[in-house]
């Protein structure tokens, strides 16, 4: 039986293209979980006037899409209060994300921007901003299995 030689270049090129995708994917798993729970959920019974007719608690946590190499430009209708179901939906496609995916959140709930501008009393303003720091931040404290 003949041995199979390895070039050692190949294998380091794939392990770090593994470890490369790996990293990425990781990544945005802890954006997508920190921008999820990171997004208030309205309390209509501590407004000064009534939602619109239409208001939903948690749609604007439930509208963070994640798509690979494209933006959602669209307002999906759900609601999503505690983020669990919005996470594993964009865990579930950041699975398929390779080196050269982009991975791409998208928020088009009509009021996210104002959200973001500190609209809620429960969260500063740039709470997009600092999920996206922290989650960079936090990748750099942990540790990653292949």
């Amino acid at each position: 039986m003949a041995t199979r030689e390895f070039d050692r270049r190949v294998i380091m090129r794939m392990l770090n293209d593994q470890v490369g995708e790996k990293v990425h994917q990781r990544l945005g798993e802890q954006m997508i979980g920190t921008l999820v729970l990171n997004t208030p959920v309205g309390m209509p019974s501590t407004w000064v006037s009534p939602p619109p007719p239409s208001y939903q608690p948690g749609h604007a946590r439930f509208s963070w899409q994640t798509r690979l190499n494209q933006e959602v430009t669209i307002d999906i209708p759900g609601i999503d209060p505690g983020g669990a179901a919005t996470i594993a939906r964009g865990v579930g496609t950041i699975g398929k994300a390779t080196l050269n995916d982009s991975i791409v959140f998208s928020n088009n709930a009509p009021y996210i921007g104002r959200l973001n501008q500190g609209w809620s009393p429960q969260q500063a303003p740039g709470f997009v901003d600092r999920a996206i720091k922290g989650a960079i931040s936090s990748l750099g404290r942990s540790r990653i299995t292949i």
